[in-house]
């Protein structure tokens, strides 16, 4: 009955710790483009959210991404769009607990 409750608690400091992390990593990129007017290219955006040029292209295609403002021969998405977005996509995920 100890060892349940211990392994729960060192679950859920390992949910917390993991979430920390991960939203540590957020604020430090979020720190680079700490204005509202920041703006992240195609390549950037790949290296935050993981995926390929193609799988950006996708995911906007499809509507579960947001559009890119062309400036010039360029495309280029608002930071804290980016942010918001994300933040919405995980919400769901962030406040489930285990029944």
């Amino acid at each position: 009955m100890v060892y349940a409750a211990e392994a729960a608690l060192v679950s859920n400091l390992s949910v917390v710790a993991i979430r920390l992390y991960h939203q540590s990593c957020e604020d430090k990129h979020m720190e680079q483009h700490n204005s509202a007017a920041a703006l992240l290219g195609k390549n950037e955006l790949c290296e935050l959210l993981h995926l390929s040029a193609r799988g950006i292209e996708n995911t906007v295609r499809d509507g579960t991404f947001l559009p890119p403002v062309g400036i010039g021969k360029r495309v280029y998405w608002s930071a804290l769009a980016v942010h918001r977005w994300r933040e919405a996509l995980f919400t769901a995920q962030e406040s489930w607990t285990p029944g």
